[in-house]
């Protein structure tokens, strides 16, 4: 069954993609052309600032629903397809077979996770260069290396708490364990367990909404990848207290 919503989201996406292609960049390509020009004679006069402006949003009036289509449905393609390797992988074919599901060691999550999120690197190149190739930014706009060079140096230095993170959620940590374990009783500090992870799991939802809205290729994958580290170390945590558990 997991199987099987996987492959109805992949057709989804490859569906709303394929429709995409069919669909022009703007309602009225005359008017676009006619904005272009006007930009070209404003441009290092004393009202550029304001007919940036007015570009800008006379520019979203006239586009169609195409980009919106490619990007939800590319990355709605990619999600599902990263989610059946995943079940493949670990021999997942129904919702039972979630609770053997085993997770990484803590030495693999160590590794992976650093290796893994270099792929933020390449991944931002591609996404403002794939919107670059494709017309999303005005001729006149300024360079998109810009915000690849930010971005970049804003990953480099995430590798810090990235790590600090992962070190500090693996003291006295029980892994390898099943991912979706569960503990025996709920105590006040085990609620907060839950209460703590259930936080950083609906901040990584909110970045993969986010990046499979956006059609961000090669940041799903990664996103997804640390969906599953951190029920692993939360797993981690859950067995810790039914190993400390008296007999």
């Amino acid at each position: 069954m997991p199987r099987v919503i996987c492959y109805i989201l992949l057709l989804i996406g490859l569906a709303l993609y394929s429709y995409s292609t069919r669909l022009d960049y703007y309602t009225d390509t005359a008017a676009k052309e006619k904005l272009d020009s006007e930009a070209s004679e404003k441009i290092g006069g004393d009202d550029y600032a304001n007919f940036k402006f007015y570009y800008y949003t006379e520019v979203d009036k006239l586009k169609t629903n195409k980009l919106f289509y490619e990007d939800f449905g590319s990355g709605l393609a990619i999600a599902s397809t990263t989610l059946l390797i995943f079940l493949y992988w670990k021999k997942i074919k129904s919702f039972q077979d979630f609770k053997t599901t085993t997770s990484l060691t803590r030495k693999q999550i160590f590794i992976f996770s650093n290796l893994v999120w270099l792929i933020m690197f390449p991944a931002t190149w591609w996404f403002y260069m794939y919107r670059g190739e494709r017309g999303d930014y005005p001729w006149f706009a300024d360079t998109v290396i810009i915000p690849i060079m930010s971005q970049t140096i804003t990953y480099i230095i995430a590798f810090i708490p990235l790590n600090i993170f992962l070190w500090l959620t693996s003291i006295n940590n029980y892994l390898p364990t099943f991912v979706f374990i569960r503990p025996s009783t709920y105590n006040s500090k085990e609620i907060a367990k839950e209460i703590f992870w259930g936080f950083w799991l609906l901040v990584n939802l909110l970045f993969t909404y986010g990046f499979v809205l956006e059609g961000d290729h090669l940041s799903i994958p990664v996103n997804l990848f640390f969906t599953f580290v951190l029920l692993n170390l939360r797993a981690g945590q859950i067995k810790k207290q039914t190993v400390n558990e008296p007999t």
